[in-house]
């Protein structure tokens, strides 16, 4: 059974306006989400009534509000302040149950019978990754504005995300134009760093488009510097598709690549995959998905980039299956290995084999 149970006490004029003093301590019972108490101290009358609030048991703080003729225009003030909560279990009660959540922190606020101004100045733990927040959010009218949300990560992550934009028609079908935009973001454990960044959402929860733009540097191995500019758009209208645009340079090398895919679980259609750096390319098209196959194919004019082999190398196959079946059966067409002390090592018929990702077995 769930259930609340709540004692109150107190005195209150009975003439206008109604001068007034209570304490009310109110238990939450369920089966079905965390236990939780408040304990509540109220005092003013019609004219103006101020509350401080103590929360313990599931959720752990203070809330004092202060609310200004909440009969006839209503004003009002608050403030909290959170010591460490962990609310996975109630996120568990929601169904969210993959997602470990926990913060502290403060939030205040004001607002009237139309306007909400919130302030939150926070630490939130998301599955292990902690990030400070810091802004304003506005609600008018249906729509919530973020105005300069900071996020700056802890840990492995150094830098700082600035949200800014909207989300309307919030009782409705939402929705979303927010840009998140940053100077530098550093990945610590290899020194990859974004800079000059901005991520942008645009469109309803059905059809979502996502656009980024940064230059991306990463410090993988000692030799390995690589610099990327471009953009990508990320649209759910028909499940999942993926058009991205990329340039760069690689050991003095230039970089760039076009990709458009399309995933509808369980299949994934290669519109188009061109990659290139300096000598080397892959391409690819077609599908993983029945009765058609994703079509590659490599070359590289110098394989002294990519290894102590020298010489030029091109090869072409294709791949069967789908991303829902472990198994993937491959088929090598061509094969040419030209080295300079050496005739060329050429397949005089195709190559077939498969793999199984669970077993970690490969036939050929």
């Amino acid at each position: 059974h769930q259930y609340l149970t709540t004692t109150i006490s107190g005195r209150t004029k009975l003439s206008y306006p109604f001068d007034s003093k209570l304490n009310n301590n109110a238990h939450l019972h369920s089966p079905d989400y965390p236990e939780l108490k408040i304990k509540s101290r109220i005092a003013g009358n019609l004219h103006k009534l101020s509350t401080t609030s103590e929360l313990s048991e599931g959720l752990i703080g203070t809330i004092s509000a202060e609310l200004q003729d909440p009969i006839n225009d209503l004003k009002w003030q608050l403030t909290s302040q959170w010591q460490d909560n962990n609310i996975t279990p109630w996120l568990t009660s929601f169904g969210a149950d993959t997602l470990n959540l926990s913060f502290n922190g403060t939030l205040n606020g004001q607002g009237d019978m139309d306007h909400i101004e919130l302030k939150p100045s926070v630490s939130v733990m998301v599955n292990k990754q902690q990030a400070d927040i810091g802004g304003n959010l506005n609600y008018r009218n249906n729509v919530l504005a973020l105005n300069a949300l900071n996020i700056q990560p802890q840990g492995d992550i150094d830098g700082v995300l600035t949200l800014q934009g909207e989300i309307s028609s919030l009782k409705t079908n939402p929705v979303i134009n927010v840009s998140a935009t940053w100077d530098e973001i550093i990945y610590q454990p290899n020194q990859l760093t974004s800079q000059n960044g901005k991520l942008t959402t645009q469109g309803t929860i059905g059809d979502l488009a996502i656009y980024l733009d940064n230059t991306l540097t990463g410090l993988l191995e000692n030799d390995f510097n690589l610099t990327v500019n471009g953009n990508a758009i990320i649209e759910w209208k028909d499940n999942l598709s993926l058009a991205a645009d990329l340039s760069g340079s690689f050991q003095q090398q230039t970089v760039d690549a076009k990709v458009r895919l399309r995933l509808l679980d369980p299949y994934l259609f290669v519109d188009q995959l061109e990659a290139r750096w300096g000598p080397h390319s892959l391409l690819a098209n077609g599908a993983l998905s029945p009765g058609n196959d994703l079509n590659w194919k490599l070359s590289s004019r110098d394989l002294s980039k990519l290894s102590d082999i020298k010489g030029e190398l091109a090869a072409e196959g294709s791949i069967n299956g789908q991303l829902n079946q472990p198994r993937f059966d491959f088929d090598i067409a061509e094969f040419n290995l030209k080295l300079p002390d050496y005739d060329a090592i050429t397949l005089n018929q195709s190559v077939a084999g498969s793999f199984n990702y669970q077993e970690n077995t490969f036939d050929v």
